[in-house]
């Protein structure tokens, strides 16, 4: 059997291996380039065709939410984004998340990186209470704080909670 160099990117030297080295070190290096590959990350928008346009109230979004979004008596919270233009076209919604009967998750980081992809300039969001109450909990409200604190970092305006 012959003794083949091999060199090691980054290494600062050559080893000398005998064929069947080679061949699990062949392996591992693939695993590995494999294991550390930056991957694009890529928001897609599905062509889903819904008859409504702009926003110009928030009875509209209401609507557009309840119409659109929520089919029928929910008994889990459910957490939607209206992402909207400069002029409140309806650029799309994001389902954002589904949780219990009285919570749901709110992740203002993911919100703000889909209102950034989306290049929206307004966003109304929208939860429902299974319970049947209208009125925004505490919770709700400094959710609400902190999401167009951050919005307005990016010159993005929170129009409406709408529950």
């Amino acid at each position: 059997m012959t003794m083949k160099p091999y060199v090691i990117p980054q290494h600062h030297g050559t080893i000398v291996l005998d064929g069947v080295d080679l061949n699990e070190l062949d392996a591992k290096m693939k695993t590995l380039q494999k294991e550390f590959t930056v991957r694009e990350i890529d928001i897609t928008f599905k062509e889903e065709k819904i008859a409504f346009n702009q926003v110009r109230s928030s009875r509209d979004a209401y609507n557009f939410i309840k119409d659109v979004l929520f089919d029928g008596m929910e008994v889990q919270e459910h957490f939607v984004v209206l992402f909207l233009s400069q002029s409140n076209q309806i650029i799309g919604y994001y389902r954002h998340s589904k949780g219990t009967i009285n919570s749901t998750q709110v992740d203002i980081e993911l919100i703000m990186a889909v209102a950034i992809k989306s290049l929206s300039k307004a966003m109304i969001v929208s939860h429902n209470h299974p319970s049947g109450n209208k009125n925004p909990s505490e919770a709700d409200r400094r959710m609400t704080k902190k999401l167009k604190q951050a919005a307005a970092l990016f010159d993005i305006s929170v129009l409406d909670h709408v529950i």
